[in-house]
């Protein structure tokens, strides 16, 4: 059995059983807001920061991945599924060192 692989700007996951999985953008979505967002807003916190470099290292990527961090973070896909409100990203490069703050 093959995979057919199409692109769609984000890069797919695949099972061993040649099922389509999740997206990496999905992903890293989903660790940040069970990581960081959910318990800052249990805490009472107002907002929540973090490095991508916290991010790549925590979810065990091995390559250069923080293009896909810095981009999945700062959709509208993440303000919409997970009720943030405004998000702050500096500097607006896409490397280890990019500081993501959101208002929670």
């Amino acid at each position: 059995m093959g995979l057919i692989e199409i692109d769609v700007g984000e890069k797919e996951i695949f099972s061993q059983e040649g099922k389509m999985g999740i997206k990496d953008a999905d992903r890293i979505r989903e660790f940040v807001y069970e990581h960081y967002i959910k318990p800052a807003k249990e805490k009472g916190l107002s907002s929540v920061s973090f490095k991508a470099e916290e991010i790549h290292k925590r979810m065990g990527f091995t390559k250069n991945n923080y293009a896909n961090i810095c981009g999945s973070l700062c959709r509208l896909a993440m303000i919409k599924r997970y009720g943030v409100k405004t998000i702050h990203k500096e500097p607006l490069s896409e490397g280890p060192d990019v500081i993501i703050t959101y208002e929670l």
